[in-house]
């Protein structure tokens, strides 16, 4: 049966260019120099240094020495169907330290598209705060973790351009915190934090307050204690890894400070 090639018009060239050079690094656990990658992509270097640094900014590929090689967090995405089982395995003991030292709900979140989604969650032993539905999406523009999403995707943030707002992501960025004060929810305070990275695909952690029990001291609190469970996490042996092949679990290190 004959082939109908498909239109230009009907494509996007950069993102098959991004395919191509995922497919190539990803057949090489040593990597490539980025010479040899362009000579592979057939594309000008100048082309190939924004790809693989956008790939970089997405998490999907990684600079050793001078070699580019597909990363442990692209081998995660790639495999849909044990990436949130796996993300809560890793973040279990970080959503446990969490919820024994606020006594509130704890939630790790997801973006996804054009939303955030929760994977895991653990209930405050007071239960005044009900944990919300796995899979559901929730806005990006009015939740705490929707906030810290958007501050680590410029390109989507410029959907919401308003100043205030622009200048609230702009704080987030500053301080790795994001706050959603009595909305979209009414007497609910919500802040969000990044996880053991800042890249986009990385879950975020939320903490949830009845505005009666919120203070600036359970706040910093809350942040201490993520504080101590990012540097646990850190003292954690991880083999040198990154290529996709490697099974280790080797998520990186926070990148971005909560305090």
């Amino acid at each position: 049966m004959a082939i109908t090639p498909t239109k230009t018009l009907d494509t996007c060239s950069t993102v098959f260019k991004a395919l191509d050079a995922l497919t190539i690094l990803t057949a090489r656990d040593e990597g490539l120099p980025l010479p040899d990658l362009a000579l592979a992509l057939n594309q000008p270097r100048t082309n190939v240094v924004r790809l693989v640094r956008t790939l970089q900014n997405y998490g999907f590929v990684a600079c050793r020495g001078r070699r580019w090689m597909a990363t442990a967090t692209f081998r995660r995405w790639s495999t849909p169907s044990d990436r949130h089982l796996e993300f809560r395995r890793r973040y279990q003991s970080t959503l446990a330290a969490l919820a024994a030292t606020t006594g509130e709900l704890v939630m790790l979140g997801l973006h996804e598209g054009n939303g955030i989604i929760h994977i895991d969650a653990i209930q405050s032993a007071h239960r005044l705060c009900r944990a919300p539905a796995p899979g559901i999406r929730h806005s990006l523009r009015f939740s705490a973790l929707g906030k810290l999403a958007l501050s680590r995707r410029p390109d989507l943030a410029i959907k919401f351009p308003e100043p205030a707002f622009q200048a609230e992501l702009d704080e987030i960025r500053r301080t790795g915190v994001a706050w959603n004060r009595l909305a979209p929810i009414r007497g609910l305070v919500g802040m969000a934090i990044p996880g053991f990275t800042n890249l986009p695909t990385e879950p975020m952690l939320a903490i949830t307050w009845p505005e009666a029990r919120f203070n600036e001291e359970a706040a910093a609190n809350a942040r201490q204690a993520a504080r101590e469970a990012m540097e646990a996490f850190a003292r954690e042996p991880e083999p040198e890894q990154v290529p996709w092949t490697d099974h280790a679990l080797s998520g990186g290190r926070p990148a971005a400070s909560v305090a």
